[in-house]
């Protein structure tokens, strides 16, 4: 499951630094994005991930949700903000399933310390959870659990979902394609093609900011989804130094969607998907493997 989760965060920064691609767009409002959550400020997160693999066997699914509460406060250097665990939830093919870790951190609070522009400087309180975590793991499992290899895996976590807007200009209504080799079985890389579409919308009486980006290895089928020639897609290309995996099988498509104030960064809505097929070793058969994202805000609670 941590490789999984590691690989969905590492691919929601990909996507993101693919979005510097081709511009599509004519003179439109251009919006940029500031880290300015008013003191007080509070929201319940509620993150579902919903995973079905079926490698040839059947499928299996499993759901994990994860509530979490989360504060704003000023500060004399800039903000910080405390996410304490509420609770957790996972089911394995509809039942639900004992979650002793997720009991164990319940009530565990980390601190996120930004600095007056935003930038998020180090997380504190990962001491605690690493020893919630290596009272309920094995050894071997809780030892790859540090407290320094939680705060890195979180700013990266952070920095894939918000952290990289802060600062960042983008235009309305604008279309943007891009291409990012990913890792293939056969050591190349697959030609991923993005699509990032920025678009405003009122939320929760907020002026709020739409970000999408769709990606997928067949350019064909992402032009179709955008309504534009399989040439403009085509049109981005791989860096010149990757080894491209030209015979592959493999494919992938998705999404990652988030709706945010650019005023203040806070979020008001937030999605991905991912599918990944690929044909299993040694037989005629190929594989699937769907993990879905969806996040709710309960501003005030």
């Amino acid at each position: 499951m941590r490789k999984r989760r590691d690989w969905f965060f590492w691919w929601a920064a990909a996507v993101t630094a693919a979005a510097a691609g081709t511009a599509l767009a004519g003179a439109v409002a251009r919006v940029t994005f500031h880290f300015n959550p008013p003191d007080k400020t509070a929201y319940t997160e509620t993150a579902t991930v919903s995973q079905v693999a079926d490698l040839g066997k059947g499928k299996v699914t499993q759901q994990a949700e994860t509530v979490t509460r989360r504060v704003f406060a000023k500060t004399s250097n800039g903000f910080r903000m405390t996410a304490t665990r509420v609770s957790s939830r996972i089911t394995h093919d509809g039942k639900t399933v004992p979650d002793p870790l997720g009991e164990k951190m319940k009530g565990a609070s980390v601190s996120y310390e930004f600095d007056s522009a935003g930038k998020l400087k180090t997380i504190r309180g990962y001491d605690e959870v690493a020893k919630r975590m290596r009272a309920v793991l094995p050894k071997e499992e809780a030892a790859q659990f540090t407290e320094e290899a939680l705060r890195r895996q979180t700013m990266s976590e952070w920095a894939a979902r918000f952290g990289h807007l802060v600062g960042t200009t983008l235009a309305l209504k604008s279309l943007r394609i891009g291409v990012e080799p990913y890792p293939s079985p056969s050591g190349k890389k697959l030609v991923v093609y993005t699509a990032t579409r920025v678009a405003s919308r009122t939320l929760q009486g907020h002026a709020c900011v739409v970000i999408r980006t769709d990606f997928n290895t067949d350019a064909k089928a992402l032009a179709e989804l955008l309504g534009v020639k399989a040439e403009t897609v085509l049109s981005a290309k791989p860096p010149a130094k990757a080894a491209v995996d030209t015979t592959s099988k493999a494919s992938m498509s998705g999404h990652t969607q988030k709706t945010v104030d650019p005023a203040t960064l806070l979020p008001y809505a937030e999605s991905s998907s991912r599918i990944l097929s690929m044909p299993i070793p040694d037989t005629n058969k190929v594989g699937s493997s769907t993990e879905t994202r969806a996040y709710t805000f309960a501003y005030g609670k």
